[in-house]
């Protein structure tokens, strides 16, 4: 993953490899991070999706995404 701050917050960025696209939309994650994650850039096979922190529910959102990454 990457984090860049930002002003007042930070932004944390996972890559994932374009396999896990249909555990991605699986997911219980918010429609807004999958569709970003299916738009994203290719790069190397994989595509990023990008968390901007700035509440829990994106504290909750992060963790899910280590969950998928910790699982592949």
């Amino acid at each position: 993953f990457w984090i860049g701050f930002i002003e007042d917050t930070y932004r944390i960025t996972f890559w994932f490899a374009e396999k896990l696209e249909p555990m991605i939309l699986q997911s219980n994650l918010p429609a807004k991070l999958k569709t970003d994650y299916v738009n994203a850039k290719s790069f190397n096979r994989s595509r990023s999706i990008s968390v901007d922190m700035r509440d829990s529910v994106d504290f909750e959102n992060v963790k899910k995404l280590i969950d998928i990454k910790i699982k592949n």
